[in-house]
């Protein structure tokens, strides 16, 4: 991994952020992400995806509780504009559902969206096709009349003080990955020499095309 990408993965890290309180030891691991943060003249979604990537490897090696138990995602939209809208091209959403749903080994069960902005419709309907229809079951969205519905499924205990709760606060959260994720380096660059030999594969090599462009040997997705 190169200098300026770990950068850029310090720079995201409050806009994803895996919270470290969870309900019980047999509850999800609850993820919250924050896309309203990004600043779409400087990054892009790809730049999203790639520190998604890394927060991802770092829990399955030592989140047990996120492998069995599964995650819970909160996506805030707060300050969302429609330049971070007009990045999420179909193509983009192809890939990005090809990440989630094919390639990470997780299970998904629940997905909140707060502060939806009005043009959330014509960026779901971009996305839409490409979701699971067990995916699209678990998806809550949170109305602005009623702030506090997110705690009918989430207790205060696990959320963090800015959201009302009780757990830890959004810049402790941040610096707490930050050193993670830096703790990983040699890690990640590691893990780049590694990749599928598709001449090696039984039938049908699967190509740069197949999967949208991501190369590699990918993990099903369990959304149960």
């Amino acid at each position: 991994m190169s200098t300026n990408k770990l950068i850029l993965a310090f720079i995201f890290l409050s806009i994803i952020l895996p919270l470290r309180t969870t309900e019980g030891p047999d509850t999800p691991r609850i993820i919250l992400a924050r896309s309203g943060l990004q600043d779409p003249s400087r990054f892009n979604p790809m730049n999203l995806l790639s520190v998604h990537s890394m927060l991802t490897d770092i829990m399955i090696n030592e989140d047990d509780q996120n492998a069995i138990a599964g995650l819970v995602v909160i996506q805030d939209y707060k300050g969302i504009t429609l330049s971070q809208m007009t990045q999420m091209t179909p193509a983009l959403a192809k890939k990005a559902s090809t990440i989630f749903q094919e390639a990470i080994p997780a299970r998904i069960k629940q997905a909140h969206y707060m502060n939806v902005p009005t043009f959330f419709d014509t960026l779901f309907q971009i996305i839409k096709p490409f979701m699971k229809e067990k995916l699209l079951k678990r998806m809550v969205i949170h109305t602005s009349d009623d702030p506090e519905s997110i705690y009918k499924y989430i207790p205060k205990e696990v959320l963090p003080e800015e959201y009302g709760g009780k757990g830890d606060k959004i810049q402790e959260l941040t610096d707490y990955w930050k050193e993670k994720i830096e703790s990983y380096k040699d890690w990640f660059v590691d893990d780049l020499k590694y990749k599928s030999i598709e001449s090696k594969r039984r039938g049908k090599p699967k190509t740069h095309g197949d999967v949208f462009g991501l190369e590699g040997a990918f993990r099903k997705l369990d959304v149960d």
